[in-house]
């Protein structure tokens, strides 16, 4: 099987989907999402994620984080019971609040796989790759000049999920107008290693 780590060396490798990875031109959240829930999974990811900042959404998700964390939480118990009817129900949930949620892209094409839903389940498998692959191959986060573009706190904590590193400490830096969070982790060598990810955009409040 795949390790994580290999997984996500093997993302940064693969080319991006035909709109490439640099979001350059302005982009609807609302009219990337409607395409992406029709199964049409070219879209520019980056351009996507940029999207979410700049929408309305994003700002109504503010006041939807108690419920956009709840849903979240409730995946542990249903993967205990394999409720994934309850899953992909939660999911559902958080991606009404945010679509570019790694998270939820991730349990909801588990859940669907689990049901013999292969056509929803790679639906999403391919929209998880995609958003974290505009992650990764935004930098290579092995310091703040080079480090990876988040939009969301909760980006680099998936990243570093499916590194299957253990997380030990973090510290913010700042690099003339770029913010920088530097995440140290245990990888299962039992050594460790500092991962960068450019929280500006995160801190700017947009």
């Amino acid at each position: 099987m795949m390790t994580r780590h290999i997984y996500l060396l093997a993302l940064a490798i693969l080319p991006l989907c035909a709109a490439g990875q640099t979001a350059t031109a302005p982009a609807d959240y609302t009219a990337l999402v409607k395409k992406l829930e029709a199964g049409d999974t070219t879209v520019n990811y980056a351009q996507f994620r940029n999207s979410f900042l700049a929408s309305k959404q994003f700002r109504a998700k503010e006041q939807k984080k108690a419920l956009y964390d709840s849903l979240q939480r409730t995946v542990g118990k249903l993967l205990e019971t394999e409720n994934y009817d309850g899953i992909i129900s939660s999911m559902k949930g958080m991606l009404a609040i945010d679509y570019t949620s790694l998270f939820a892209h991730k349990y909801i094409s588990q859940a669907y796989n689990m049901k013999g839903d292969s056509k929803n389940a790679e639906k999403h498998r391919l929209i998880e790759e995609g958003l974290l692959r505009s992650i990764i191959k935004s930098g290579d986060g092995n310091g703040c000049s080079s480090s990876w573009k988040v939009i969301q706190n909760e980006e680099q904590y998936f990243v570093v999920y499916m590194l299957g590193s253990t997380y030990l400490d973090q510290k913010l830096y700042e690099s003339g107008e770029k913010r920088c969070n530097a995440i140290t982790v245990r990888e299962k060598t039992g050594t460790e290693t500092t991962y960068y990810f450019d929280l500006t955009l995160v801190m700017s409040g947009r």
